[in-house]
């Protein structure tokens, strides 16, 4: 056997990297990267310079001029929130459809589809016609029992039990992938020996499905902290206050103060 001359190596591999996946691979992150880095670099510019000098004052305007541990308080509390109730209605759902013989299973599927298709204003929105205090057909069928303003979905746990019904079906979708890739044998020698559901789910199945949940969880937190619709529509009316809501404030003043929005943000 011959060594590959130095020319046929840089040739071999001239024509590996000119092969239409790398490629195509190549423009992609080349795209997502301009995409992601520059509207950054401007947030970056914008925050740290105020066309004079490289500053910190917007930092401190923005912090002194509100509540600021309120606000962070507000946010972890409502993505907090917002994330265990998606979660607990997701993860049971697609247990009940994966995992048992819940009649109307396709129906299910399909109907925990639905929310994905609505965008998040509409949702709101929504629910603000339902369970609003002044004008929510709820309160309107509730009043003769209970009173005027039973329901308040102004507030944070209104946001919260909004946004963690509109975050659910993502939830479904994860859970319903790490529930079908299981193998259902130990879940079945786990119920021939003896143990209840409730035991097989709680030291089998969760085990099983801990690395979808650790992923839904964490989607679920960043979805939660960087939702706008919700905390606007129902939480500004109320006081309540999250970043997302007070960098969309900063901006509608005039003029908009851009360096507090990139503080904020």
């Amino acid at each position: 056997t011959t060594r590959p001359s130095r020319l046929s190596i840089r040739r071999w591999d001239y024509r590996a990297l000119v092969r239409p996946q790398v490629l195509i691979i190549v423009s992609a992150l080349l795209l997502i990267g301009y995409l992601a880095v520059v509207p950054l670099g401007y947030l970056l510019w914008g925050t740290f310079y105020d066309g004079t000098s490289v500053t910190l004052r917007f930092f401190r305007e923005a912090y002194q001029a509100y509540d600021l541990l309120g606000m962070v308080g507000n946010s972890v509390l409502f993505a907090f929130g917002s994330t265990v109730l998606s979660i607990t209605i997701g993860t049971m759902l697609a247990y009940l459809v994966v995992r048992t013989d819940v009649p109307f299973k396709g129906l299910m599927f399909a109907a925990s589809l639905v929310p994905l298709i609505i965008p998040g204003i509409l949702h709101t929105i929504a629910w603000i016609f339902l369970a609003s205090p002044r004008v929510g057909v709820l309160n309107t069928l509730l009043e003769p029992l209970f009173g005027p303003g039973t329901l308040n979905i102004f507030g944070m746990w209104g946001m919260i039990f909004v946004e963690g019904l509109h975050l659910s079906p993502l939830v479904f979708l994860l859970m319903v992938a790490a529930f079908r890739s299981m193998d259902p044998s130990l879940e079945e020698s786990a119920l021939m020996s003896g143990a209840r559901l409730p035991t097989v789910f709680r030291r089998i199945t969760l085990p099983l499905a801990r690395p979808a949940l650790f992923a839904s969880i964490l989607i679920m937190a960043v979805r939660g902290l960087e939702s706008f619709e919700v905390p606007a529509l129902l939480g500004i009316p109320s006081g309540v206050w999250v970043f997302t809501s007070r960098i969309w404030r900063v901006l509608s003043q005039y003029p908009p103060s851009f360096g507090q929005a990139g503080a904020y943000a």
